[in-house]
């Protein structure tokens, strides 16, 4: 109880016990949802705390849906999270390193690939996006963003920047 007590907390979440007489305990607890941008933002931040030490290279590839509110507008909202699932599970498969790791987005996936450099994860972009459109049915139309440290940016804020501005790169 006080494992669970301590990692709730450490989560910013509560715990807290309901106990009616005859009928039981239970333990009860909630946790904050994380946005997209603040588990990007600690994996990117991580990342490059991991790669600094090498002195190597970590990418972000962003694979948006472009045709996201055509979509959104003829589908139930649940089935075009389902179609997220599904390109996030695409994504998982087509990963080698264990270390790469996928973030899905209201709108697409984030990946975030470590010891990659720029040139080397437009190979893995462009073999994902292959990987997907040979899939049957792929209604998604997909773009293709990636932003690299220290190519690009020198910190997670910078890479954050790039990621969500409107121009592509």
């Amino acid at each position: 109880l006080a494992i669970s007590k301590g990692l709730v907390e450490m989560h910013k979440g509560k715990i807290w016990v309901e106990s009616e007489f005859g009928y039981g305990t239970q333990f009860k607890f909630t946790l904050p949802l994380a946005s997209e941008n603040e588990i990007l933002r600690k994996y990117i931040s991580s990342g490059i705390r991991r790669v600094e030490a090498t002195k190597g290279s970590l990418s972000c590839i962003q694979l948006s849906v472009s045709n996201h509110l055509d979509l959104k507008q003829n589908m139930q909202k649940d089935d075009f999270s389902v179609l997220i699932e599904d390109l996030q599970a695409s994504v998982r498969k087509s990963l080698r390193n264990k270390a790469d790791f996928s973030v899905r987005g209201e709108t697409g996936v984030y990946i975030i690939l470590p010891s990659t450099n720029k040139q080397d994860s437009t190979s893995v972009a462009n073999r994902i996006k292959g990987d997907y459109v040979k899939l049957e049915s792929h209604p998604l139309d997909l773009d293709i963003r990636i932003v690299s440290f220290p190519e690009d940016g020198q910190n997670e804020e910078e890479l954050m920047d790039l990621l969500f501005t409107k121009e592509k790169s």
